[in-house]
C-alpha cells in the first residue's frame, strides 16, 4: 500500500509527498544488523549512528540524543517487537503524519536552506516532491528547478546579507542531473565522506521519486554487505559516495543572475 502526506509550500500551494516504502527501511536495517555483528555495537547504538532512522523519524535539531524522547519511545517499542521491521515502519508511518501536522521549514518548491551561522554559510537540502514524471532532475524541469533557486538564493541575499558561502552534502553531487543546476565553482572541489550515515543525505540514494527503492542499487548494495568482512568493507559498500562541497557564495548570485 502506497501512503501520502500533504504538506503546504511556501507559496501557499499544496503538495502531497509519498511515505518512502518499507523496503527502504528494511535496507538499512539489514546494514544496522551487519554492522551490529561485526562491530559489537548493540542494534539499538548501530540504528542511531548507521541509519536515517532518527532524522526520517523527523527529528529536531542534529544533536542525535540517544536521550530524546521519541527516540526512546521508538528504541523501547523495538526492544519488546518480535517483528522490527513491521514495528519501525509503523513507528515511521505515525511519526510522518504526526509532524505533517506542523508546520514545515520554508521551502522554494524542492530546496529549502538551513543557517550555518557560526562558519557564515547556508547548507543546501533538496526534497523531490515534484511530479514523478518526467521527474524532479530531468532536463525537462531544469528551468523550474532553476527558478527556485534562484527565488531561495534571492531571499538569503536579502534577509541574510553576513552569510559568505554556501556548502552541500549530498549522494546527489555525484550525479550530473542535479550538479548541472549550479555553478561550475560550488563543484569543482568535493570531498567523499565516508563515516556518515545519518540521513538521506547517504541514504537517499536507493530511493526513486515514488519513494521506492531502486532494485538494481540495493541489489548492489546488499550483494556488498554480504562480501563484507570487516566494518571498513561495510563503510565503502555504498554504490554512491556521499560528497560534500562547498564555494563562496558570490557565485550563486551570479549564476542566477541576483544583483
Amino acid at each position: 500500500m502506497d501512503f501520502y502526506i500533504v504538506f503546504k509550500a511556501s507559496f501557499g500551494v499544496e503538495f502531497i509527498e509519498m511515505a518512502y516504502s518499507k523496503d527502504y527501511f528494511e535496507l538499512q536495517l539489514k546494514f544496522a544488523e551487519k554492522v551490529s555483528k561485526i562491530s559489537k555495537q548493540t542494534l539499538a547504538e548501530v540504528l542511531l549512528n548507521y541509519t536515517s532512522f532518527y532524522k526520517t523519524f523527523r527529528i529536531e535539531g542534529w544533536e542525535f540524543n540517544v536521550k530524546d524522547p521519541t527516540w526512546t519511545i521508538f528504541i523501547n517499542h523495538l526492544q519488546e517487537s518480535d517483528e522490527p521491521l513491521e514495528t519501525i515502519y509503523e513507528f515511521y508511518l505515525k511519526q510522518i503524519n504526526k509532524k505533517a501536522l506542523k508546520n514545515e521549514k520554508k521551502m522554494f518548491g524542492c530546496f529549502s536552506y538551513e543557517l550555518e551561522e557560526k562558519d557564515k554559510c547556508i547548507s543546501i537540502h533538496f526534497r523531490n516532491v515534484d511530479s514523478p514524471e518526467p521527474g524532479a532532475l530531468s532536463k525537462e524541469r531544469i528551468t523550474v528547478r532553476k527558478t527556485e533557486l534562484k527565488e531561495m538564493f534571492t531571499e538569503i541575499r536579502e534577509k541574510h546579507p553576513q552569510l559568505t558561502s554556501v556548502c552541500g552534502f549530498s549522494w546527489l553531487y555525484t550525479i550530473a542531473a542535479y550538479t548541472r543546476l549550479f555553478p561550475p565553482e560550488y563543484i569543482v572541489k568535493s570531498n567523499v565522506i565516508n563515516d556518515w550515515f545519518k540521513s538521506t543525505a547517504l541514504w537517499g540514494q536507493f530511493l526513486d521519486s515514488s519513494g521506492n527503492v531502486k532494485r538494481d542499487l540495493v541489489h548492489r548494495f546488499e550483494e556488498n554487505i554480504k562480501k563484507a568482512k570487516n566494518l571498513k568493507d561495510l563503510k565503502e559498500s555504498f554504490p554512491l559516495k556521499l560528497l560534500e562541497v562547498s564555494a563562496p557564495i558570490k557565485y550563486l548570485f551570479k549564476f542566477y543572475g541576483i544583483k
